[in-house]
């Protein structure tokens, strides 16, 4: 089998000691193959073909997320998200950030992308501070800080000393959603875990918490390169 060709792209296939098969497809389409080192081949081309419609539909939507990530050049007229809206890209040396429903970025485009980000990232801090304060009053913790990160698989995170991280890119998301994960994170301040009374100690403050995080699947590769 080793790494053969699946709907024109490559599969990788690694072997270890571990005891079960497991399949997954990555942000650029490759289907990873994870087996034991004994595993005969015809039992994990079995799996994959037992498998094939999930992975096709799956792999589809990776790569067409993956032309969209490469097709965005930061020109004039295409659109960046901010808290859920699209806006417009204007180009200036004037201003940087959105007004009135345009966002301004820098003439020289090797400037774009950093302008974009640190702009969503400083009015992402105030943001998170501001709701960060209200929602821990109600939930009576307190924590120790906010960071802004540039990271691209967490939207956010809580250290043990209450400290709480967002990536910029959860600005780009509506409100609502933005604010579930402020709660979640501040959850952990009380739970270090995803126990049945975590969910309940943000189901206190957000009764429609699941319901705001379906945007996080939906714009999972905003900001990914």
């Amino acid at each position: 089998l080793g790494r053969k060709a699946f709907m024109n792209s490559e599969i990788d296939l690694r072997r270890s000691r571990r005891k079960t098969l497991s399949l997954r497809v990555t942000q650029d389409g490759i289907v990873q193959i994870r087996a034991p080192g004994g595993m005969p081949q015809e039992v994990i081309a079995a799996f994959i073909k037992k498998h094939e419609t999930w992975l096709r539909l799956h792999q589809q939507q990776a790569l067409a997320k993956k032309r969209r990530r490469e097709a965005f050049e930061f020109e004039e007229g295409q659109k960046l998200l901010y808290l859920g809206k699209e806006n417009p890209i204007v180009l200036s040396q004037e201003k940087i950030g959105v007004f009135e429903g345009e966002f301004y970025l820098p003439l020289e485009k090797e400037n774009r992308s950093l302008a974009a980000k640190q702009w969503i990232s400083q009015q992402g801090l105030l943001l998170a501070q501001q709701k960060a304060a209200y929602f821990s009053s109600q939930m009576g913790v307190t924590l120790a800080g906010i960071k802004i990160t540039q990271a691209e698989k967490r939207w956010g995170s809580c250290s043990g000393k209450s400290r709480l991280c967002f990536s910029y890119r959860l600005f780009c998301l509506p409100l609502e959603t933005v604010e579930a994960v402020i709660v979640h994170e501040l959850a952990h301040i009380r739970e270090h875990n995803h126990s049945p009374r975590f969910y309940k100690t943000i189901q206190a403050v957000l009764p429609d918490y699941k319901q705001r995080c379906i945007p996080l699947k939906e714009f999972e590769h905003i900001g990914k390169a």
